[in-house]
């Protein structure tokens, strides 16, 4: 099997980016209003300890269904419009 390589302009890269966590964010949009940690993280285009550090930080509400933490899509939106 031969490797493949393909080199791509910076430009070009973040174009995809972009579009990618678009669509991402487009899908996470069609699902309920509450996400996991890891879900927001993703939304946010972190990661899950971003999301508990600002619940910690009280930046970020969260909430709880028994022991799963819970976060507001909407919350998450309000605080990045915000920074």
């Amino acid at each position: 099997m031969s490797e493949f390589s393909l080199h791509l302009p910076d430009a070009t890269v973040n174009a995809l980016i972009e579009r990618i966590t678009a669509r991402v964010r487009k899908e996470l949009e069609r699902t309920e209003p509450y996400m996991t940690p890891d879900e927001a993280g993703t939304y946010m285009g972190g990661d899950r300890r971003r999301i508990y550090d600002l619940i910690a930080a009280k930046k970020l509400p969260s909430y709880r269904d028994g022991r799963k933490v819970l976060v507001r899509r909407s919350d998450i939106d309000t605080y990045l419009r915000g920074q």
